[in-house]
Order: C-alpha cells, then sequence, then structure tokens
C-alpha cells in the first residue's frame, strides 16, 4: 500500500515538472516573440 502511494506521488511529481516546464517554455518563447516583433528590444 505504502509503496502504491509513493509511486502516486512520484507519478504526480513528474508530470506536475512537466507541466512547470512546459509552461515557462512556452511562456519564454510568446515573451521573446512579443519582444522581436514590437520595437523596443
Amino acid at each position: 500500500m505504502l509503496g502504491a502511494i509513493i509511486e502516486g506521488l512520484l507519478w504526480l511529481t513528474a508530470i506536475g515538472a512537466v507541466l512547470l516546464v512546459a509552461t515557462a517554455v512556452y511562456g519564454w518563447f510568446k515573451l521573446r516573440s512579443a519582444t522581436t516583433s514590437s520595437t523596443q528590444a
């Protein structure tokens, strides 16, 4: 039972990390495209 709980926490942590990285990369690209398209660098 404890192993299943630990495995579930590991999966949640992994999914959370992937979502965090994906959101950061998406936001960075969006910010970069916004700054490059506008006049101010």
